[in-house]
């Protein structure tokens, strides 16, 4: 999959230089940060755009994944009236 975008200032113009954090989830839905099982970054980047203010990068396909259980979001999410379900992104 690829990930591409440009930043742009309040003016609407390019921002060469800008600094982009990637997280990405993993195929079974995990994120290093959160995971002890992956690397410390473990599809995680930062990049930076071009002169043109663009960006593209290359990552795996992420799959949907839930909110833990006993977790707080989900506690949150739970006190709404909503799953913690997510798609995948």
């Amino acid at each position: 999959m690829w990930l591409h975008g440009e930043v742009k200032d309040t003016e609407g113009q390019p921002v060469a230089n800008a600094i982009v954090d990637i997280w990405h989830a993993n195929t079974l839905g995990n994120y290093s940060f959160f995971d002890p099982g992956q690397s410390e970054y473990n599809l995680r980047r930062r990049i930076r755009t071009g002169a043109d203010g663009r960006y593209s990068v290359r990552s795996i396909m992420p799959s949907g994944y839930g909110c833990p259980p006993d977790g707080p979001t989900q506690k949150l999410l739970d006190r709404l009236g909503r799953h913690g379900n997510r798609p995948a992104h």
